[in-house]
C-alpha cells in the first residue's frame, strides 16, 4: 500500500509541475494502473502473472526509448528493443497458460539491457569531459531505474522463496523491505527529476 501510494503521489506530483515528458507520464501511468490491477487480482486470488508480465514488458521498453533519445548508438537500443518485443512475444505464444509465462528471466533481460547503455553513455560522456551531463537534470531521470533494475534482478536471480519470506521486522519479510527501498529509491529520484525539470523550465 505504501509504494501505491507513493506512485499515486508521484503522478499527482507530475501533473502539479505540469511536466512534458510523456514518456515519463506514461512510465507513472503504468506503475500505477499495474499496481491496482495486482491488488484487485490478488484480492480476488486471481494470478498476477500476465499482468506482471504485461508491466515489465512495456515497463522496460519505455526506459530503453527515454535512454535511446540521450545515447550515440541509438540503432543497437532499436535493435535490443525489437528482439525484446519478440522474445516477449515467444513467451506468451510459446505458453499454454498464461499464468505461466516467465516475466522474471524477462526482466533480468531488459535490466541487464539497460544498465549496460546507461553504463556506455555515461563512459562517453566521461570520455568527451562532457561533466555537465552528470549534474544535468536528464541525468537524474535517466539514472532513476538503475538500482530498481539491477535490485530486482540480483532478487529474481538468486531468489530463494524461504530467505525472501524471513521476517525481518514488523510483520515485513525480506523481499518486501528490499523492495519498498528499491521503489522508494526509484520514484525518489523521479520526484527530484520532475522538481529539477521545474526549476528549469
Amino acid at each position: 500500500m505504501i509504494v501505491k501510494l507513493y506512485i499515486l503521489i508521484t503522478l499527482i506530483h507530475y501533473f502539479l509541475n505540469k511536466n512534458k515528458n510523456k514518456q515519463l507520464l506514461l512510465l507513472l501511468m503504468l506503475g500505477f494502473s499495474n499496481s491496482l490491477v495486482s491488488t484487485v487480482f490478488i484480492y480476488y486470488d486471481i494470478p498476477i502473472y500476465f499482468n506482471t508480465f504485461c508491466y515489465i514488458v512495456f515497463h522496460t521498453l519505455v526506459w530503453l526509448y527515454i535512454l535511446k533519445m540521450e545515447v550515440f548508438i541509438k540503432k543497437a537500443i532499436t535493435i535490443i528493443m525489437v528482439l525484446f518485443s519478440i522474445v516477449s512475444v515467444i513467451q506468451i505464444i510459446n505458453v499454454s497458460n498464461l499464468t505461466d509465462v516467465n516475466a522474471p528471466r524477462l526482466f533480468i533481460i531488459g535490466a541487464l539491457s539497460y544498465v549496460l547503455f546507461f553504463l556506455l553513455l555515461c563512459f562517453s560522456r566521461l570520455k568527451e569531459e562532457n561533466l555537465t551531463f552528470f549534474t544535468h537534470h536528464n541525468f537524474i531521470l535517466l539514472f532513476s531505474p538503475v538500482l530498481f533494475f539491477i535490485g530486482f534482478s540480483l532478487i529474481f536471480a538468486f531468489s530463494n522463496k524461504k530467505l525472501n519470506d524471513t521476517i525481518i521486522w514488523g510483520g515485513i519479510n525480506l523481499f518486501n523491505l528490499i523492495s519498498y527501498f528499491i521503489n522508494f529509491t526509484y520514484y525518489s529520484l523521479i520526484n527530484f527529476y520532475i522538481f529539477k525539470e521545474r526549476k528549469h523550465l
